[in-house]
């Protein structure tokens, strides 16, 4: 089943909120990747809107951009 227009644009935002957590720490996918445990395959497509992500796996990689999962998952 695809995502209705409001599921697509709350992933791009927060794929959007994931990059630019990632750029101001200064980081790579990569080390992100090796901070959260998700792969970097993954956080590309998620960056890209494209990854549906878990909350356990978001939580993850808040927790290596040094945020708080409500700041990834807020709304507006």
């Amino acid at each position: 089943m695809a995502n209705s227009p409001n599921d697509a644009e709350f992933l791009r935002m927060l794929g959007e909120r994931v990059r630019m957590g990632r750029a101001r720490r200064g980081m790579t996918r990569r080390q992100l990747a090796g901070e959260s445990g998700v792969s970097e395959r993954y956080l590309a497509q998620l960056e890209g809107g494209q990854g549906n992500i878990s909350i356990g796996r978001l939580r993850q990689v808040a927790g290596a951009l040094g945020l708080k999962l409500a700041d990834l998952l807020r709304e507006g």
